[in-house]
This record gives structure tokens, sequence and C-alpha cells, in this order.
């Protein structure tokens, strides 16, 4: 093993003032892989036996993608980080042995960023169920698209860490993740001018990070797991729909996740979760998130999918050859 202060004077990659960024791409990386494999193990191994993520890989490029709207409006985009390569590669490598070990674990209903799991696999799964309900007669199903405020940047560290020491990891890993997971900062970058002040990251699953994406799958476990067995429901990551023949099962669910959401800090956007009443024979329901009602729809946008009350996916079809006419 090499000693932590010999690495840390070396590159100054565990220590508390960390070096400017480095300038590195994954097509270095590759082609470089046979010259800074060694070194890369020896530093990765110090970490992790240091339990300390390096200080210089924390820092993320924040880029601001526009969605959709006017540009002057600030929510109309998506903010995309771009965390260290080398850090990336880390993560990687520290992450496949915890999703062998761990994945099983996860709920079956959960599809999003894991193996023989997918978004397709999703729809498929949903629409088909639909499908069979409404295939008898005067069958109706209520559909409810629910969707979290920012929920990937809402996680508090500290009840995360508390459920990856519940979920079995490793206490040393843990206090790694622990260090993972503080003091984050955050630069944004517009064109080619980067601002020279930084925000902290104080909550969250850190968006750009490889491990981010399954560090929220283990977070929002419990509650998929905790759900009315006589409810249908599909998660992709924070995306949640539920669905029911029965009117009062999915109310008692939208319930349970209200609760779950109170006690473990997530926000629920009322005004974004939107209800789908499939079938001729549907009575329309009403369904409320404590004292606010939820929306009704005609259309909707399920994981990219726009779902009309039909499914007939006209409003889908539509948008597709729309976008294939202003394509050259």
């Amino acid at each position: 093993m090499v000693p932590l202060t010999l690495l840390s004077s070396y590159t100054g990659i565990l220590s508390h003032s960390p070096p400017p960024s480095l300038t590195i791409n994954f097509y270095i990386i590759k082609k470089c892989a046979n010259s800074i494999s060694v070194p890369l193990s020896l530093l990765f191994t110090e970490s992790l036996s240091a339990r300390k993520f390096p200080d210089c890989w924390k820092t993320a490029t924040v880029i601001p993608l526009h969605k959709k709207g006017s540009t002057l409006d600030p929510s109309n985009f998506r903010p995309i980080s771009l965390t260290h390569p080398l850090a990336r590669l880390f993560e990687r490598l520290i992450l496949k042995p915890i999703k062998s070990e761990l994945a099983a674990q996860l709920s079956k209903k959960q599809y999003g960023f894991l193996s023989n799991r997918s978004c397709p696999l999703a729809l498929i799964d949903a629409t088909s169920q639909y499908h069979l309900t409404l295939s008898k007669p005067k069958a109706f199903m209520d559909v409810i698209l629910i969707d979290f405020r920012k929920a990937f940047d809402s996680v508090p560290h500290d009840l995360l860490l508390f459920k990856l020491m519940h979920f079995g990891l490793d206490s040393s890993l843990c206090d790694w993740f622990r260090s993972f997971l503080s003091n984050r900062e955050s630069r944004v970058k517009i064109d080619d001018y980067i601002l020279d002040n930084s925000f902290n990251n104080v909550s969250g699953v850190l968006q750009g990070t490889v491990t981010g994406p399954f560090l929220f799958l283990i977070y929002i476990n419990d509650l998929i797991q905790s759900l009315p067995s006589n409810v249908y429901s599909i998660a992709f990551a924070d995306d949640l729909k539920i669905y029911s023949e029965n009117p009062a099962s999915l109310q008692e669910t939208l319930n349970v996740i209200s609760d779950w959401c109170d006690q473990w800090k997530l926000q629920l956007a009322e005004n974004k979760t939107v209800v789908l009443h499939l079938g001729v024979s549907n009575p329309h329901k009403d369904y409320f998130i404590g004292n606010a009602k939820l929306a009704s729809a005609n259309t909707a946008r399920d994981l990219g999918l726009l779902v009309d009350c039909d499914l007939k996916f006209e409003a889908h079809i539509a948008k597709i050859v729309n976008s294939a006419k202003f394509r050259k």
C-alpha cells in the first residue's frame, strides 16, 4: 500500500486544498490506459482505504440546456452536470460490485438504471396491463403519473446515508460515500465562459455522477415496496405511475406516497401530477394529494411517450411526423 502522504504530495489528489481541474477525456484515458492504469489503481485503492473521495474531483461544471419556452425564464433550462472523467471511471469500478451485490434487493417494479431493465420495457409492461384491463366489458382504469419536485437534487444526505447503512452496504463504503457526497461544488458554464463563483451542493444524489442514479434507486426503493399490492405501479428512477380500476385503492396509494414524502423530505409536484381516465365507462373520480386536487388530462407524457385516454397514440404519432417534416 502506498502511504497516503506520498500520494498526496505527488498528486494533491486527496488534499484538502484541491489543485485546478485537469483537462482530460475518456479518449486520452483509453489511449494511455497501459501507462496510467497502475498509478490510478494506487490512487483508487488509497481512496478506499482512507475512506475519502479526492477533493479535486468534487467540482462539477453545470451547463444549462434549454428545454422549451422563453430563454429568459431560468426554469425552462435543464442543468447538465459534467464531472471529472477520472472520477466517473472510479465510480464505475466502485459501482459494479455494489450493483452485483445489492441490485436483487431493489423492487422488480423499478425499471431505471438497472441491467435487463429499460424505458421501453416499462412502457410495454404498463400499456399491456392497460389493454388487458380494458378488454373486459364496461371496464375502466385510472392512471396517475406522479411528479416529484427536483427529486434528484433534493435527497438529504443524512437520510441517504442512513438508508445505505440499512441496505447492507459495508460501513467503510458508507464512510467513503459520506466523503463522496460532502463538500461538493458546481460552477456554471455558458458557452466558453465559466462563472468565477461556485455554489455548494448541500443535498441531492449529484447529477452527472455515475453513482447518483443508483443511490436514488436505493433511496426510493422502500416507497415502491410499500405501495398497496392491489394497485399496479411502475417506476423509472423518479418517474412513478400508479394505476388501478379501483379509485379508492388509488387514493389510498396516493396517501401512502404523500406520507412517505413527508417522512423522507421529498416533495410532490401536485400541479404536474396528472390523471388519465381510461375506458368509456370511466366515472372520472377526483384524486387528491393533501388538499390539492389533481388535474385530469386527455393526453399526458409518460417516459417520452404521449399517451391518450383512447390508447390510440395519435398525439404521439402526430408529434413524430411533425418533427420529421422539419428535419433536413
